[in-house]
């Protein structure tokens, strides 16, 4: 299946990628991080060097390998709201519970809408590094 999408390919493999994805960086296979942070490192410099359905994967993995700051200044620099909601959302995703205590306390501040708050809540009783 790949990290990027083929031409004229179906809706559901574009989900499908991103769930697999999203499977293989929980089981922390190594190939899928190592390639992951290549694609974090190359978002973090051009945000659509990235297809929109991989950016969450991509984000929760840089949040599993302890990229609070990357990801922070990504979020108060995003425009796109989806974009927002994804990293904010990563934010949650952290293992070190200095780090989400940290995420916890921005998610409070001025500098995320309050109807975003929702993600906070949803993903925080998911993570059980919490």
């Amino acid at each position: 299946m790949g990290w990027e999408p083929k031409k004229r390919e179906q809706q559901e493999d574009s989900l499908l990628r991103a769930v697999s994805l999203n499977y293989l960086v929980f089981s922390e296979d190594d190939e899928i991080l190592d390639e992951g942070m290549k694609k974090f490192d190359e978002v973090m410099k051009n945000p659509d060097s990235l297809s929109a359905d991989l950016k969450g994967s991509v984000y929760g993995l840089a949040a599993r390998q302890g990229k609070y700051d990357e990801l922070l200044f990504m979020y108060e620099r995003a425009t796109n709201v989806e974009d927002k909601v994804k990293l904010l959302a990563s934010l949650f995703k952290f293992k070190d519970e200095k780090l989400l205590n940290r995420a916890l306390e921005f998610s409070l501040s001025d500098k995320v809408r309050i109807q975003d708050l929702r993600i906070v809540f949803s993903i925080v009783g998911s993570n059980p590094y919490f």
